[in-house]
């Protein structure tokens, strides 16, 4: 019989302990997807004004953080790292390299920590020339980028390495919340702003 689409994962879901559903049905899990979602329409907001304005970093770099947020909302009720996780555990136990995980293990969040400074570095790239109007905006892409990075060496068990058990403190969803409020603050923000330079310049939106 086939687990409801709205079944809490258990220790026998689908895939190892991974089972479709809402994985964070909470309030603060709740709270935090409603975030991501809105955050998400504020930056394709912001994009469609960078496009009006003939300004194609700004709508990439809008663009670009519109879909990690949208995306990352929808994952943080599926839960799809816990997928990931499952099934590379299956393939490890299955072609016999189980015990070798945790060199597997270092060089995925390695791979995300490098992952995350590239990104980083490419939006600022992108907001070369109006940095000012970005700023709030990359602050908050760059919590966030370093919270999935801490993220990712907790659910690797490699926070214990350097002694901090990330999934016991208890600001993780209040950093994730700051992360994405400056990020949808900073294209509020920016929307404003070039709302304001069409009207003193005589543009129409």
């Amino acid at each position: 019989m086939l687990t409801p689409a709205f079944a809490m994962p258990s220790e026998s879901g689908w895939i190892g302990l991974w089972s479709p559903g809402f994985s964070d049905p909470h309030q603060a899990g709740w709270l935090i997807t409603v975030a991501y979602l809105g955050a998400a329409l504020l930056c394709f907001r912001a994009c469609r004004w960078a496009r009006l304005d003939g300004l194609i970093r700004a709508r990439v770099l809008w663009t670009a953080l519109g879909a990690v947020l949208l995306l990352l909302g929808v994952n943080k009720q599926l839960d799809l790292q816990t997928l990931l996780i499952e099934v590379g555990k299956l393939m490890a136990q299955d072609q016999g390299w189980y015990e070798q995980r945790h060199v597997l293990q270092v060089v995925f969040v390695i791979t995300i920590a490098v992952s995350g400074v590239w990104a980083g570095g490419w939006l600022l790239r992108l907001a070369c020339g109006e940095f000012r109007e970005l700023r709030l905006a990359l602050m908050g892409s760059v919590l966030l980028i370093g919270f999935i990075a801490f993220r990712a060496s907790a659910f690797n068990h490699l926070d214990r390495l350097v002694g901090l058990s990330w999934g016991s403190l208890w600001f993780n969803p209040v950093l994730e919340l700051v992360a994405i409020t400056c990020i949808g603050a900073g294209s509020l923000t920016y929307c404003q702003y070039r709302s304001a330079v069409d009207r003193r310049y005589g543009h129409k939106e």
